[in-house]
């Protein structure tokens, strides 16, 4: 089976931020980034639309920093769904295979 990617998921922003809303929006990036590695997908779409509405207040003095922040957030994301997606495809195969185990072992009773 294969292994899950591990990323780090307390990243700091890259640069200080003097904004309310650049330090919240990259809250919420560390945020987004554990309930992935938590399989806790359902959830995340609520928390990018929090972090969407932050963004667009950050001032523009931070607005380059904060979004490069949210743009590596999402690149990790990208990366921990396609871990999950596999996870979930091979589940999902072995369950077929048992289901096809299992009728062939009915058929031949």
């Amino acid at each position: 089976m294969m292994q899950l990617q591990k990323l780090p998921v307390n990243d700091a922003p890259a640069v200080p931020s003097s904004s309310g809303q650049h330090s919240e929006a990259a809250a919420l990036n560390r945020h987004l980034l554990q309930l992935a590695s938590e399989d806790k997908w359902l959830q995340i779409a609520d928390v990018v639309a929090r972090r969407n509405v932050l963004l667009a207040k950050v001032p523009a003095a931070d607005r380059e920093q904060a979004l490069l922040d949210a743009q590596s957030c999402n690149e990790k994301l990208k990366i921990l769904a396609q871990s999950a997606k596999t996870r979930c495809a091979e589940q999902l195969g072995a369950l077929r295979q048992g289901r096809r185990a299992a009728e062939s072992y009915r058929a031949n009773l």
